[in-house]
C-alpha cells in the first residue's frame, strides 16, 4: 500500500503508528528523490543557481544538509536492522530445515521470535523423544550457523519439561493449517467445476438457436452443432478452451460462404475464435 494511503488508513482507524510510520516514510522517499534529483542534475552539469547574497546561499545549503541527514540517519538505521533480521531468519529456517531431520520425528510447528533484544526459535516435535545431548549439539550448532545469542526452544510430546498447552495449541495449529489448506484447495475446485457447469448449461441452448439462425442464411445446412472443445497448441504447450463448430452441408458450399458462416459465429457467440468443421 503507498504511504500516502496508508496514513490515511492509519488517521481513518485511529491508528496513529499507522499514520506517523507512513508519513515518515513520506518524507523519506521525497528526500531521497530530491536528493538523487540533485546529483543527476550537478552529474549533467545544469548551470547552478548562485544567491545574490552569498549568507543566505550558505544558510540554506546548511538548512538542506542537516534536514537531509536528520532523515538518512533514522532510515538507515532502520534499513540496517532489517537487513539484520532478513538474515537471521534466512539461517533460522535454514538451521531448521538441515538440522531438524531426526527418523520417527516431525517438526509440528516453528516460530521465529526477533527483538532488538532477544532472539528465539521456538520448535514442537511430536514421535520420539529427542536426547538432551542431542538438544544441546543443536544449541552448539545455532552458533556454529552465525545465529549467535538465539536461544532454542524445543518442545515434545512426552517430555516432562515441556508445556502441555504450547504442545497442544501447536498441534491444533497444524491441524487448522492444514484444514485449512484442504479446505481451499476443495473450494477452487468447486469453483472451477461450477464454472464450466455453467459454460456448459449456456452452451446447449445456444446451440439450438444459433443452428435455428444460420439454416436462415443458409439453406443448404442441413446438421449444425455447437459446443467448447478443449484446444491444445502442441508447439506452445499451451491448452485452452474454445467454440467449436460442426456443419455439415448439402451441397457443400464454397470458400466465401464457409468464411462468412465462421465470421457470423464468432460474432454470434461473442468469441475471437471459433472453430468450424465442415463436412
Amino acid at each position: 500500500m503507498p504511504p500516502l494511503c496508508t496514513a490515511g488508513y492509519g488517521l481513518a482507524s485511529g491508528n496513529l503508528l499507522y499514520f506517523f510510520g507512513a508519513f515518515y516514510l513520506i518524507f523519506i522517499n521525497s528526500v531521497f528523490i530530491s536528493l538523487s534529483t540533485y546529483l543527476i542534475v550537478r552529474f549533467m552539469g545544469y548551470p547552478k543557481k548562485h544567491f545574490l547574497d552569498a549568507t543566505q546561499e550558505k544558510r540554506v545549503q546548511t538548512y538542506i544538509t542537516i534536514f537531509t541527514t536528520l532523515n538518512l540517519i533514522p532510515s538507515v538505521y532502520l534499513a540496517y536492522g532489517i537487513v539484520k533480521k532478513t538474515i537471521w531468519n534466512e539461517q533460522a529456517r535454514q538451521f531448521v530445515a538441515i538440522e531438524m531431520q531426526f527418523p520417527r520425528i516431525q517438526v509440528l510447528n516453528t516460530s521465529y521470535e526477533y527483538t532488538n533484544t532477544s532472539r528465539m526459535i521456538k520448535i514442537s516435535l511430536i514421535g520420539d523423544l529427542v536426547s538432551e545431548e542431542e538438544i544441546e549439539v543443536l544449541k552448539n550448532k545455532i552458533t556454529a550457523m552465525g545465529l549467535n545469542e538465539t536461544e532454542l526452544v524445543i518442545n515434545q510430546s512426552g517430555s516432562k519439561d515441556t508445556d502441555i498447552n504450547v504442545l497442544r495449541n501447536d498441534i491444533l495449529k497444524d491441524l487448522y493449517e492444514r484444514n485449512e489448506g484442504l479446505i481451499i484447495d476443495k473450494d477452487r475446485k468447486i469453483a472451477l467445476l461450477e464454472r464450466e457447469l455453467s459454460e456448459d448449461a449456456q452452451i446447449r441452448p445456444l446451440s439450438r438457436e444459433v443452428a435455428n439462425e444460420a439454416v436462415i442464411h443458409h439453406p443448404n445446412l442441413k446438421k449444425f452443432s455447437l459446443g467448447r472443445s478443449i484446444f491444445t497448441d502442441l508447439e506452445k504447450n499451451k491448452t485452452d478452451t474454445l467454440i467449436s463448430a460442426y456443419a455439415s452441408f448439402q451441397p457443400k458450399p464454397q470458400g466465401a460462404e464457409i468464411k462468412k458462416l465462421q465470421d457470423w459465429l464468432k460474432i454470434r457467440t461473442k468469441s475471437d475464435t471459433v472453430a468450424l468443421i465442415i463436412d
